[in-house]
Parts: structure tokens; C-alpha cells; sequence
């Protein structure tokens, strides 16, 4: 299982009920042919499994453990066994040329099509090592951009009606304290003793809180754009 399936040995050890660590010394050392790999000496900076080359690849990097690699890989693998063909610690061009240029030069340009982010360096690496291919760019790096877009310019909304709410929350505090002083002269003018007359309609109490509009499905502006 652990040749085909993208597992852990402590993975298996819960449901075996086995220890982990010694499975997994018992698979790099003895069951793995790890020992004998012919690329060992290298494997920390480069790896090629030329057998695993297709016609429809991609190409991307990623971070494994704070550091940075380029993997190659076949798209007909689906991510199993057979799935990487190139794995090369770095992102810098001439570095990943340099090791992909060891893989057979007639499977090389037989490759049709190369998958790829919109990194500037994946492309050098795909025009250099796989000239006959077609170039694609992943979609997901569109979505991506398209959706970066859409956040920003909501953000920018939001601010605004930050701005413009904390414009209008001051127009309260001024009209309150307005309020305030007027109904202070009101009190004078018509005390709670005072008989005959009405006394007319009270201003705005001077404690009354801020209370931002509300749109029809019950939230603030400021509260949909978040």
C-alpha cells in the first residue's frame, strides 16, 4: 500500500494496530530499495524518473518543508504511482533546465502540452526543455486573478461606506449635542409644573446611540461587503 497510495506508516499503524516508526524504518531500509536507489546521492536536489514521461504534463512549484521545488509530472497519472517524473530543489530556470535536460532527448519532443501557472520562469522551462509543446495556462490562476480583483474592489467599497458612516455617525454627534442644548432650554422654558398648554413634542434624547441604516435583508452596507 505505501508503493501505490500516498500514505503515512503511522497512517497505517492506527488501523493495523502496529508501531508507525518501525514500519516505516522497515519500509525505507528493507522493503522500499531505498538502499540501493541509484539516484540517492542526489535525491535531496534533484530527482528524474524518465519512465513516468508522457505527452500531457504540468509543471508548478511548491513549498516542502520552508523550501521551494519544482516538480514535473504526468497529467495521465492522476496523481498515482507514476504520476512525477522531475522533482528539482529551486525555482530558478537554468537550474530546472539543467536537470531536465537529462530526459531523453526523442521523448522530450514528443511532448504535446505543457501545463503551467503564469510564473514568467515555467514558461522559460517549458519553451527550453519541451520545445514542440503547446503551452496552457492552468485556469485556476484566472479564477485566481479574477476573484483577487472582485475582493479589492470590494474592499474598496467597504472603506467607503466606512468613511461614509463614520461621516454620518459624527452629523449624529453634532445634531445630538444640538439636541442636547435645546432640550435644556426646553426644560426651562416648560417645566413638568406647568399647566395649561401642551407641552409640545420632546427633542431627541442627548444619549441616543448612532444607529447606521439598514438594508432590506437586515444588514448595514459595512456588514454585507464583509
Amino acid at each position: 500500500m505505501l508503493d501505490t497510495t500516498p500514505v503515512t506508516s503511522r497512517h497505517l499503524a492506527r488501523y493495523y494496530l502496529i508501531d508507525g516508526d518501525n514500519l516505516g524504518r522497515a519500509y525505507k531500509y528493507h522493503l522500499s530499495g531505498f538502499p540501493e536507489w541509484d539516484q540517492k546521492g542526489h535525491a535531496g536536489d534533484w530527482m528524474l524518473l524518465p519512465d513516468n514521461l508522457g505527452k500531457n504534463l504540468s509543471i508548478d512549484e511548491t513549498s516542502l518543508q520552508d523550501d521551494l521545488f519544482t516538480f514535473l509530472s504526468n497529467k495521465d497519472g492522476h496523481c498515482r504511482q507514476g504520476t512525477i517524473i522531475a522533482a528539482v530543489r529551486g525555482t530558478k530556470a537554468e537550474d530546472v533546465i539543467k536537470v531536465l535536460m537529462q530526459l531523453p532527448e526523442e521523448e522530450r519532443l514528443n511532448v504535446g502540452e505543457v501545463t503551467m501557472d503564469l510564473s514568467a520562469s515555467m514558461q522559460d522551462i517549458a519553451t527550453a526543455v519541451f520545445p514542440n509543446a503547446t503551452t496552457v495556462l492552468d485556469c485556476f490562476h484566472f479564477i485566481k486573478r479574477c476573484n483577487d480583483a472582485i475582493k479589492e474592489m470590494r474592499l474598496k467599497s467597504k472603506r467607503e461606506a466606512q468613511v461614509d458612516s463614520r461621516r454620518e455617525e459624527r452629523k449624529f454627534r453634532e445634531r445630538r449635542k444640538r439636541n442636547g442644548y435645546h432640550r435644556k432650554w426646553y426644560r426651562k422654558k416648560h417645566p413638568k409644573t406647568y399647566s395649561g398648554k401642551a407641552r409640545g413634542r420632546k427633542p431627541a434624547r442627548k444619549n441616543e446611540k448612532y444607529r447606521p441604516p439598514v438594508l432590506s435583508n437586515g444588514d448595514t452596507v459595512i456588514e454585507l461587503l464583509a
